[in-house]
C-alpha cells in the first residue's frame, strides 16, 4: 500500500505508477490556507479531479474557483498554482500523462524558503 509523503503544503501519495506506459495517478491533499508552488512541466500534462474542499486555481493567466466534481485539464507547459481557500483539506486526484511522470519534471517559478512539512490531519 502506498504511503503518504509529507510536503510543505500537505501530503500526497502515488495511487498508481505506470510511468513505462506514460501515466501516474496521485492523491494530493493540500492543507487549509496552503498552496503548491507556481510551476509547469516540460514532459507531461495533468488532469485534476477535485474530490473534497474548495480552492483557487490559476492556469496560465486564468483564475478559477474549484470544488468537488470539477475536472481540470492542465496542458503541458502551462503555468499553474492551486491554493486551498477552504476550512478542510483540498483533495485532488491528479493524473499525470506524458514522457516523464516524475518530480524532476516540476519547474518551480517561486522559491520556497524555510521549507517545513505540515500536518493536515
Amino acid at each position: 500500500m502506498a504511503k503518504y509523503v509529507k510536503t510543505r503544503w500537505g501530503r500526497d501519495k502515488v495511487i498508481l505508477d505506470m510511468q513505462k506506459e506514460g501515466y501516474k495517478i496521485k492523491l494530493l491533499e493540500i492543507g487549509s490556507g496552503h498552496h503548491i508552488s507556481t510551476q509547469y512541466h516540460n514532459c507531461r500534462q495533468e488532469h485534476w479531479s477535485i474530490i473534497q474542499g474548495t480552492g483557487e486555481l490559476m492556469v496560465d493567466n486564468t483564475l478559477m474557483f474549484i470544488e468537488p466534481g470539477d475536472n481540470i485539464h492542465i496542458p503541458q507547459g502551462a503555468t499553474h498554482k492551486v491554493t486551498n481557500i477552504g476550512e478542510c483539506a483540498l483533495k485532488i486526484i491528479e493524473t499525470q500523462i506524458g514522457l516523464r511522470c516524475e518530480e524532476s519534471d516540476i519547474v518551480r517559478l517561486e522559491e520556497i524558503k524555510n521549507y517545513k512539512p505540515i500536518d493536515i490531519l
